[in-house]
């Protein structure tokens, strides 16, 4: 997309690690204790392995579910970046529960663990933050595929990052994506993209021959796309 006549991207994590905890979980001791610090019901509070460790080992859910923090590096690299701040880039998450997080440019999320995951529970309880009055600074609802994600987000040709992709010099990313595509990001600790984001994607690049944390790559990737704009050196 282009705004001003500026060429401004798009960056998404998909299958982002962020929800609330199942009944399961919800019921137990230390859920109604957690509960009790941060003010809410239990069935509010952020599916957290560092949390409820025992808690998801005992009713066996998967771990790989219980990272918001990962979604919380991962809005820090992207909303804090020089090409954030020029107000070039667009930034959204594609939840693991099929939910369609969309960040307003400008906004700041906590740098702070703690206020971030109280700023999430609003979010999931009340759709938007702040939860009424004026414009939501961070928005959510519920998506039904991959195709609806990018016909919300005024996407297509989502350009996957993946570490087994071919890896281009910084000067040849510049002119691969043209505005509306844009960028995924995996938010998985572990394993790869679900079949719904490879059957869209018919492209993939890579940052670096390894594995990277979500954050690393997102960050490495808005560097590149910022020296092709001359934002950075």
């Amino acid at each position: 997309m282009r705004e001003g006549g500026e060429k401004v991207y798009a960056i998404l994590m998909a299958e982002a690690p962020l929800e609330t905890l199942p009944p399961s979980i919800a019921g137990t001791p230390r859920a109604r204790r957690v509960a009790r610090r941060y003010g809410v019901k239990p069935e509010r509070l952020l599916l957290d392995v560092s949390l409820f460790y025992r808690e998801m080992k005992q009713h066996r859910v998967d771990p790989v579910r219980g990272r918001p923090d990962i979604v919380h590096m991962f809005l820090q690299a992207t909303s804090y970046s020089p090409l954030a701040l020029e107000g070039r880039l667009r930034i959204y998450l594609h939840t693991r529960a099929g939910l369609l997080v969309r960040v307003k440019p400008g906004t700041r999320p906590p740098k702070n663990y703690h206020q971030f995951t109280k700023l999430m529970i609003q979010l999931l309880e009340h759709g938007r933050v702040p939860p009424s009055g004026g414009e939501p600074l961070i928005e959510v609802e519920k998506v039904s595929d991959v195709e609806e994600v990018l016909r919300k987000t005024g996407s297509h040709d989502p350009i996957l990052l993946h570490e087994k992709a071919p890896m281009p010099f910084c000067r040849s990313l510049w002119p691969l994506v043209h505005p509306p595509n844009i960028f995924v990001v995996g938010g998985f600790p572990r394993g790869d993209f679900g079949p719904g984001w490879t059957g869209a994607s018919t492209r993939r690049v890579s940052v670096s021959p390894h594995p990277l944390d979500a954050w690393v790559a997102a960050d490495r990737l808005i560097a590149c796309l910022e020296r092709g704009l001359g934002i950075s050196l």
